[in-house]
């Protein structure tokens, strides 16, 4: 298992690398000052079965041709 400040560093990285790092900061912030929004969407992922998550990620790999990411690497 790895750590806890490991987790956020990765996770910055990840948002830095595909967001930039003033978007980056701003998903930060937005998550902070809606955490009622994202509480909801989060338990919608809970929710969803390894299917449906992989269905959803490579619908918005489909959605977003020209993106060199993550999630197109994941998912292809």
């Amino acid at each position: 298992m790895i750590s806890d400040e490991e987790i956020l560093e990765r996770g910055m990285d990840c948002l830095m690398d595909n967001l930039g790092i003033i978007e980056a900061e701003r998903f930060v912030s937005l998550v902070w000052k809606e955490r009622d929004k994202y509480n909801k969407w989060k338990q919608e992922y809970d929710n969803m079965s390894d299917e449906e998550w992989l269905a959803g990620l490579e619908k918005y790999v489909k959605q977003h041709p020209d993106d060199n990411n993550f999630a197109k690497e994941r998912a292809l």
